[in-house]
């Protein structure tokens, strides 16, 4: 009965130190899960945010050409109006040289 109890015995703490064990695995598991999730989400994240630069960027990129494009027309509007003017004042100086050509002859 003795040799039973001290078997008995060294079962139940062989269990527990077993029980502890696979618990201490457990946690160990649990914690590895976590940082893989931790670092999965993180790189979710990165990813999440290079996307919005790639975004951003073309956009800047987009409202860039638009500007250009606006500076061109403007330039060329601004250029044809100079252009058209100095026509204009040309024609008027000539029409006034021509008037008083006209009026020295008569």
């Amino acid at each position: 009965a003795a040799l039973r109890a001290r078997y008995e015995s060294e079962q139940k703490e062989k269990d527990v130190v077993a029980r502890k064990e696979m618990e201490r695995e457990k946690l160990e598991r649990s914690q590895a899960e976590r940082e893989i999730l931790a670092k999965t989400i993180e790189d979710k994240q990165a990813a999440q945010r290079a996307e919005r630069m790639i975004r951003i960027r073309a956009e800047q990129e987009r409202m860039a050409k638009q500007i250009e494009k606006v500076v061109a027309t403007t330039t060329t509007t601004q250029n044809y109006q100079h252009h058209t003017l100095h026509e204009a004042e040309f024609e008027e100086e000539e029409e006034t040289r021509r008037a008083k050509e006209v009026r020295t002859e008569e």
